[in-house]
């Protein structure tokens, strides 16, 4: 017997016992690829954990995507030194699970969530350029990396607004070329996963960890474009109809 639970779009669905061994094995491959991260400066880890968590997120939507993610991602978190890391893949499985099934409203919604994941992607760039921190200082953990604070971003980002304002447009177009292409939406609701954590992802690091705030914005640049390049893996993967079968997708 399963489960009988309420999505956020309001119908019930029944957990089964294969929705659980799916989960189960799923979070268990995220945190396999978690310990084969690529290592980086300012603990930064490159791995591709997002892809077994969006596996279910596309194919069984927001609420078994959330669960995969919150299990799943434990091993990265721990190597990032906070366990309260899981709720970041959590938000990531189940925002991108939500959106792969609400498809008209991804369409709306892609724009906007593009123009602050373009701002976030290049912000670090403008707190740099109106600060007293290089590159190299950020790189290689300087002390005046170190002592950069929030007033280095007061100034106005025209860089992450630019930024911001290409990915948006970008998004438009692609949802108004190819309104029907399902790899396309697919990565789009990956990047939407992965923009929506951004907020939680710069509190644990900044507030949490304490990070100085101008290298909290570059790992979480890295954040976004490690899972945005998962959302494209995962996205092509799923274009094989056996592979959706054996997830119970559509």
């Amino acid at each position: 017997m399963g489960t009988t639970l309420k999505e956020s779009s309001g119908v019930k669905r029944r957990i089964s016992t294969q929705d659980v061994a799916l989960v189960a094995v799923m979070a268990a491959l995220a945190n396999v690829l978690g310990f084969f991260a690529i290592p980086g400066p300012w603990n930064i880890q490159f791995s591709m954990t997002g892809i077994p968590i969006l596996l279910v997120a596309f194919t069984r939507g927001p609420l078994l995507g959330a669960l995969t993610g919150l299990l799943g991602g434990y091993v990265q978190a721990v190597k990032y030194g906070w366990e309260g890391y899981v709720v970041y893949t959590a938000i990531q499985g189940g925002v991108a699970g939500f959106f792969a099934k609400k498809v008209r409203l991804l369409r709306v919604l892609a724009p906007p969530f593009f123009f602050f994941g373009g701002f976030f992607l290049t912000w670090w760039v403008d707190q740099m350029r109106y600060g007293k921190v290089t590159f190299e200082d950020l790189v290689s953990m300087t002390q005046r990396a170190v002592a950069a604070g929030p007033e280095t971003g007061l100034a106005v980002p025209y860089v992450s607004i630019v930024s911001g304002v290409v990915a948006a447009a970008v998004a438009a177009l692609l949802v108004l070329r190819f309104p029907e292409n399902r790899r396309l939406l697919l990565t789009l609701a990956g990047c939407m996963g992965a923009i929506a954590y951004v907020p939680y992802d710069a509190f644990a690091l900044y507030v949490v960890q304490q990070y100085p705030w101008i290298p909290t914005w570059f790992v979480l640049a890295k954040d976004l474009v490690q899972d945005f390049v998962a959302a494209g893996i995962t996205a092509s993967i799923l274009e094989n109809k056996r592979v959706r079968r054996l997830l119970g997708g559509a």
